[in-house]
């Protein structure tokens, strides 16, 4: 094996492992940290880091865009992020990560093809429709007691993976004239901004001292690898393998979280699930990989596949 493939296979492992593991962590802190703090600290601490980046490479914050960054921060982090995390309070993390990795690219297509012209094509819309299909048997798949309260979980990660597909069209006017790391920062920090005054209010200061070790590793885990280092080591495969072959992260992350919940949280999918997930997988790879709507047209925009 020649040493570039070697890279190349290393930073798809690396990649999976940042973004799966995010949804696990996501999980675990949300047992001891309320939504909306987990949300506005999380993105406070990691969009200050992400600044810095930008700064120190001398790279725009698209902040010639205000409007545009103001929109982004609320609709595609801040308000989209907080319904995820409720969401991920009541459902698992398996349900947010297909949903998530299904709905984003899908609503992404439909609102690029409604405000920014975009064609359609018909496997742009077989894969949606396969897609939406997945979505469907994940969530009204045979589930065990408390399936209410999951299916509410359900609904609220489907509304959040909404506002966040807005985050790849308003991105993309964004970065017209800011870098992708210096726009993700800019958003970032402004929506942890936003959540913050909701989170004191309605949920109380944090109280850190009390969180217990897992709480702590769960939340640094989504401030900087997760959140951080995973959008760095996504642009550097996208610079080295390409977009349409970086895609492919995001039909293997769903299959190892499935694995994650199962082996660290007990979460084991029943089979209709399975079959949803894949569905919903093979829609995402139908919609991303179409030459007209997918991530062809998109490839300078991150994809949210992580919490």
């Amino acid at each position: 094996m020649r040493h570039g493939d070697r890279t190349e296979i290393l930073l798809f492992v690396v990649t999976v492992a940042i973004y799966s593991g995010g949804w696990i962590a996501a999980e675990v802190a949300l047992r001891g940290v309320a939504p909306l703090s987990l949300a506005a600290y999380r993105f406070l601490v990691a969009g200050a880091v992400l600044v810095a980046v930008a700064r120190v490479g001398r790279q725009s914050l698209g902040l010639e865009r205000p409007w545009t960054i103001l929109s982004l921060a609320f609709f595609g982090v801040a308000a989209g992020h907080a319904l995820l995390y409720f969401g991920l309070r009541l459902a698992p993390a398996t349900d947010g990560v297909i949903l998530s990795t299904a709905l984003t690219p899908i609503l992404s297509m439909a609102f690029a093809v409604g405000f920014l012209g975009e064609r359609l094509s018909w496997r742009g819309m077989a894969g949606a429709a396969v897609g939406l299909a997945g979505v469907l048997l994940v969530v009204v798949g045979p589930r065990d007691a408390g399936a209410r309260d999951v299916i509410a979980g359900d609904i609220l990660m489907a509304v959040g993976a909404a506002l966040i597909a807005t985050y790849t069209v308003l991105g993309r006017v964004a970065m017209r004239t800011g870098s992708p790391i210096g726009v993700a920062g800019s958003s970032t920090i402004i929506a942890g901004a936003m959540l913050l005054p909701f989170s004191l209010i309605f949920e109380g200061p944090v109280e850190p001292a009390s969180w217990s070790p897992e709480t702590w590793l769960a939340f640094g885990y989504l401030t900087l690898p997760s959140a951080v280092l995973a959008a760095s080591v996504y642009f550097f495969l996208v610079r080295r393998s390409g977009a349409v072959r970086a895609t492919l992260v995001q039909y293997i992350v769903p299959v190892a979280v499935f694995a994650l919940s199962a082996l660290l949280l007990g979460e084991a999918p029943t089979l209709v699930r399975i079959i949803g997930a894949g569905l919903a997988v093979l829609g995402t790879r139908l919609v991303l990989t179409d030459k007209a709507t997918g991530i062809l047209a998109t490839r300078d925009i991150p994809q949210e596949t992580y919490p």
